[in-house]
């Protein structure tokens, strides 16, 4: 399905065309327009309902990304899990890419308002990145890594559901439609205790869903494919196994992002890195 489909069915919203053949979105939550990025809000009901054209080549271009999910995208399948365990591997991107990546969902700039309202800042959900901000202990993991390398062994927010998996990914793909990476989320609450000494047959046990990105397509796996997946990447592209540990950088003094890397993210969103770093 494409995501117009995932939102009739999933989320209140109406998509309907006019007799011009334009396309409209309408929802009682202003959030849906950060996923439908491109479209444009053309008024705001009185009964709180907000309406967004979405002009033909936004339409077509999302149309373009499929989602498709194994089961009940209704059931939240980590229910009752409070910070639930994930551990994430994906094809490597260029330096360049990872540089888009870090200045546009970076946690740091959700407290810069200049940049955390800009149309191009997506920001994170459940899967963050930490690179920049300093008073988060370990400092400078995510994801996303400054040499292209993608991803961690971590946890997502307080209690998520597969429906935030869906609408992050979805977001993220359309914005970085060369993501090739699965993530394996578990029933484990926090990290398991001497995660180092965690072996891949133990950690797979607990997969309970899978999400997996890859060639402008977002699933959602059921366990047995999860798994699958996560251990043809992992072989692949695990490798140091110690760098997807979250203390790994502050464990080794390594400073992915520096003042000149944080400056030319500002940068390049247009804006004065001089001026935005006083306020902070």
């Amino acid at each position: 399905m494409t995501i117009f489909d995932y939102l009739k069915k999933n989320c209140g919203v109406a998509i309907y065309t006019d007799e011009y053949g334009n396309t409209y979105m309408e929802t009682k939550e202003w959030e849906y327009e950060k996923i439908i990025s491109g479209a444009l809000e053309i008024s705001n009901k009185g009964d709180d309902a907000f309406v967004w054209l979405i002009p033909e080549e936004v339409y077509e271009k999302h149309s373009e990304i499929e989602i498709v999910i194994a089961g009940d995208e209704s059931v939240n399948l980590v229910r009752n899990v409070r910070r639930p365990y994930y551990r994430m591997r994906g094809v490597p991107v260029t330096r360049e890419q990872a540089f888009d990546i870090i200045r546009r969902t970076d946690r740091f700039f959700d407290y810069v308002s200049a940049v955390c309202n800009h149309k191009d800042y997506i920001g994170c959900m459940n899967f963050d990145n930490w690179l920049i901000q300093k008073n988060h202990y370990p400092t400078g993991y995510g994801w996303i890594h400054a040499d292209g390398t993608i991803g961690t062994n971590a946890t997502t927010q307080k209690y998520p559901t597969v429906r935030e998996f869906i609408e992050e990914w979805y977001k993220l793909l359309y914005a970085f439609p060369y993501l090739d990476l699965i993530i394996a989320v578990t029933w484990w609450n926090e990290e398991p205790w001497g995660d180092e000494t965690v072996s891949e047959e133990e950690f797979c046990k607990e997969v309970a869903v899978g999400i997996y990105v890859h060639d402008r397509k977002l699933e959602i796996l059921n366990p047995s494919d999860t798994i699958a997946k996560y251990t043809e990447y992992n072989k692949c592209y695990g490798t140091p196994p110690e760098k997807f540990e979250r203390e790994y950088y502050e464990r080794h003094k390594i400073e992915q992002v520096n003042p000149a890397y944080l400056r030319k993210c500002i940068e390049a969103y247009g804006l004065d890195a001089d001026k935005m770093l006083k306020r902070r």
